[in-house]
C-alpha cells in the first residue's frame, strides 16, 4: 500500500470542506486552512463525527513541509495567495488550485521556482458537505481538468483518480470555453428552473408539488442525455415542442410565460431548431415554421 500523503487545504468552503473530508477519507494526511473561526469550529466537530482525522489551522502553516499544497479558495483570492505563499517557506513540492478559468501556474512565483505549480479542478457541483444528509460526493465520478508543470500535473492526476474522478488536461488556452461550458450546465439551468417555477406561479400552481415535479423532471431529462452513447449528439435526447417541430405549442408557451422567462425560452429553442436542422431532425418547412413562431411572439413583446 502506497504511503499517505501531507496534504494542505487552504479554504474551508464548500468544495475545500469537501475536498478535506474525500482525501481523508481516502487515507491522506490533511491539514486545513479555514481562517473563520466560527466556520472552522463547525468543520471540526464535523469531521471529528465522521471520524475524520482533519487537522485545522487559522493561518499558513510555518516550518512544516507537505507533498501539495492544495488552493480551494475564490478566484478572487488567488493572487493574493499567492502573494501570501510566496512571502513563507516553500510549503511543498506542488502548488495545485482548484479554479476552472484560472491559469494552470497561478500560483506560480520567481521566489518559488523550485515549486511546481499547477491546477485540479472538479467539473462537479459541490453543495456545503455541512448541509447534505447523503455521505456520497459530488466529486465521485466527476471530470477533474489538470494543467500545469509536469510534476504537478502528475499528483494532480494522482490525486484526482483517488478522488474516484477521471482527470482530463485542460490548456490555458482551453480554460475558458471549458468554464463557460461548466457555467451553462452548472448555473445557467438554475435560471431556466427559477423561470419556470415563476411560469406556474403567474398560473396560479404553488403546491410544492409542482416543484418537485419540476426538479424530477429535470433529473430524468439529464438521466436520458447520460444514457445516450458517447458518439450520438447530446440533441438526440431533446423531447418537446421544438424537437416535434410544433410551431402552435411554442406559441401557446410564449404568450403565457413572463417577459424575462419567454426571452429564455425563445433563445433555447431558436438554437436547439437550428442545431436540429443541421442534423437533419428538423425538415426545412419545420424548422421555418418554429423559428416564424419565435419571431412572431418576438415581435409582440413589449419593447
Amino acid at each position: 500500500m502506497a504511503e499517505s500523503l501531507q496534504l494542505l487545504v487552504i479554504g474551508g468552503g464548500r468544495l475545500g470542506a469537501t475536498l478535506a473530508r474525500d482525501l481523508a477519507r481516502a487515507d491522506q494526511v490533511v491539514v486545513a486552512v479555514v481562517r473563520r473561526r466560527a466556520r472552522a469550529q463547525v468543520l471540526e466537530s464535523w469531521w471529528a463525527a465522521q471520524e475524520l482525522a482533519v487537522a485545522i489551522t487559522h493561518e499558513l502553516p510555518r516550518g512544516r513541509r507537505f507533498d501539495a499544497v492544495l488552493a480551494a479558495v475564490p478566484d478572487g483570492q488567488l493572487a493574493v495567495l499567492a502573494e501570501d505563499l510566496a512571502q513563507a517557506a516553500p510549503l511543498a513540492p506542488v502548488y495545485l488550485h482548484l479554479s476552472g478559468v484560472a491559469p494552470a501556474r497561478q500560483l506560480a512565483r520567481a521566489e518559488h521556482a523550485e515549486v511546481a505549480c499547477g491546477s485540479l479542478h472538479p467539473l462537479a457541483a459541490v453543495a456545503d458537505p455541512l448541509t447534505l444528509r447523503d455521505p456520497s460526493s459530488a466529486l465521485r465520478g466527476a471530470l477533474m481538468a489538470v494543467g500545469g508543470d509536469a510534476p504537478a500535473q502528475a499528483l494532480a492526476r494522482q490525486l484526482a483518480e483517488q478522488l474516484g474522478g477521471t482527470p482530463q488536461f485542460v490548456a490555458d488556452d482551453q480554460r475558458p470555453a471549458y468554464h463557460a461550458a461548466a457555467a451553462l450546465i452548472a448555473n445557467d439551468w438554475v435560471a431556466l428552473a427559477v423561470a419556470a417555477e415563476a411560469a406556474l406561479a403567474k398560473a396560479g400552481l404553488l403546491d410544492p408539488e409542482f416543484r418537485r415535479g419540476l426538479l424530477h423532471l429535470a433529473v430524468t431529462a439529464l438521466a436520458a442525455l447520460q444514457r445516450l452513447p458517447a458518439e450520438t449528439p447530446l440533441l438526440a435526447g431533446l423531447t418537446g415542442a421544438v424537437a416535434r417541430g410544433d410551431a402552435d405549442t411554442l406559441i401557446k408557451h410564449l404568450a403565457v410565460l413572463p417577459p424575462d422567462a419567454a426571452a429564455l425560452h425563445r433563445q433555447a429553442s431558436r438554437l436547439l431548431a437550428e442545431r436540429s436542422a443541421d442534423l437533419g431532425r428538423l425538415t426545412p418547412a419545420q424548422k421555418r415554421a418554429v423559428l416564424a413562431a419565435l419571431d412572431a411572439e418576438s415581435e409582440n413583446q413589449p419593447g
